[in-house]
């Protein structure tokens, strides 16, 4: 029956509007920490001082988005959901754009920084996303949220490969920040129109 209710929720829309969300919110902090250390060698080998150290500073990234994750579904609690997924969602896509100007080897600090507050985001709209989940399907919430769980988890795999392609094939990670950045608007915009529009049944 476990199965058979999991499989139900797959016919769900919302269930792969959740999955899309999730993708996003999960996928950026995975790939913004797992990609750090082949950034930094790779972009900032020639920092003045001397290269970063990558274990200095990749433990950072999802250390910050796990932190921010049960500030996430708190705030989504007392502000809306859906609110709180959209400041998360625009967070993530000012900094996806704004980490392009700051690939040059004399501006590692500005783009620690960015990759930062950008995994403060996504562990924040972490927290929100799944708070969405039992306003849209209260009866069977816990299946949405192991589908949502494993799919959007892809999120976590692919966004580093296509870092890596991009570094290894265009020499820079400016396209894939600049795709992430695109990826969050069209969330955004996914988010609001179901989410976050007042008119929307599922406003939350």
């Amino acid at each position: 029956m476990a199965l058979a209710s999991q499989l139900k929720v797959t016919r769900e829309l919302h269930t792969w509007v959740l999955c899309f969300l999730y993708f996003l919110t999960f996928g950026c902090f995975v790939a913004m920490g797992a990609s750090l250390p082949l950034i930094i060698r790779e972009v900032f080998a020639s920092a003045p001082g001397g290269a970063p150290s990558p274990l200095a500073y990749a433990p950072f990234a999802p250390l910050v988005a796990t932190l921010m994750r049960p500030v996430g579904g708190w705030a989504a609690d007392h502000y809306g959901a859906g609110r709180m997924t959209a400041i998360a969602i625009a967070v993530m896509a000012v900094g996806g754009f704004g980490l392009n100007a700051y690939l040059t080897p004399d501006t590692f600090r500005g783009f620690f920084v960015t990759i930062l507050v950008i995994c403060a985001a996504s562990g924040f709209g972490n927290g929100t996303v799944f708070k969405i989940i039992p306003v849209v399907n209260p009866k069977e919430a816990g299946a949405v949220i192991g589908i949502v769980s494993c799919l959007g988890a892809l999120g976590g795999f692919f966004p580093p490969l296509f870092l890596g392609w991009c570094i290894e094939r265009l020499g820079s990670p400016a396209w894939a920040y600049t795709a992430m950045a695109v990826f969050a608007l069209a969330a955004f915009v996914v988010n609001w129109w179901y989410y976050w529009r007042r008119e929307s049944p599922t406003h939350c």
